[in-house]
């Protein structure tokens, strides 16, 4: 269980953008694949949307600061 974590698209030139607020690494997964499609086909229509290079999963470890619990890259969603 994570409590609520922050899920984060990251471009390979360093630019993020937030997604969702997640609280299951399953949820993190299918939300993953699905918002990468989801982008993909608003880019093949012309959007100019952030092109993620990894998804990050931010979760507040056992020190109080948020770290990154899990990183999803394009294995994983594509």
């Amino acid at each position: 269980m994570l409590g609520f974590a922050i899920l984060i698209t990251e471009s390979e030139d360093g630019c993020y953008e937030p997604v969702a607020i997640i609280s299951s690494l399953e949820d993190a997964l299918a939300v993953t694949r699905s918002e990468f499609h989801q982008r993909v086909r608003c880019q093949q229509d012309g959007a100019s949307l952030l092109c993620p290079y990894s998804y990050k999963l931010w979760a507040r470890g056992n020190n109080g600061y948020y770290q990154v619990a899990r990183e999803f890259t394009e294995i994983d969603f594509a």
